[in-house]
């Protein structure tokens, strides 16, 4: 099976006929849908896991204590402004997660394709990246 690397680009690879079928995240899907760009009665849904996380932000563990406290009193107080609340579905604000928790499924699916989250295989993208840029500036 290929896949596009893409939520987007899947959609619209499946709506042209270039793809049988494909992965997509339902916010995008419904984002899609929403601007007006696809119809949802062109598509056939087969599967919809449980919900996980859109997006986040991290911080180091060895962040010193007093300026991560700061950082995330920051995210907690933001409330989105009504434009982004539209597109979140309504969410106003930011919330905890934890990795092991609310990223297990992503964690699961990615495995089941072949990828791994874990620090050997960032080691190793990042020392591919790292060749990869030493060899764009010879």
């Amino acid at each position: 099976m290929l896949y596009s690397g893409k939520h987007d680009q899947t959609v619209m690879g499946v709506l042209s006929g270039d793809f049988d079928g494909g992965p997509v995240a339902s916010d995008v899907f419904k984002r899609m849908i929403d601007r007006g760009q696809i119809k949802a009665e062109d598509f056939r849904i087969l599967y919809r896991s449980q919900t996980f996380p859109t997006s986040s932000f991290a911080y180091a563990h060895d962040l010193e204590p007093k300026l991560r406290d700061t950082l995330l009193k920051c995210f907690y107080d933001y409330r989105f402004p009504a434009e982004m609340q539209k597109a979140f579905d309504g969410a106003d604000r930011f919330f905890p997660i934890n990795y092991k928790e609310h990223w297990a499924l992503v964690r699961q699916v990615a495995e089941g394709s072949g990828e791994k989250f874990n620090k050997a295989a960032f080691d190793a993208l990042s020392r591919k990246e790292t060749e990869a840029a030493a060899k764009g500036k010879k």
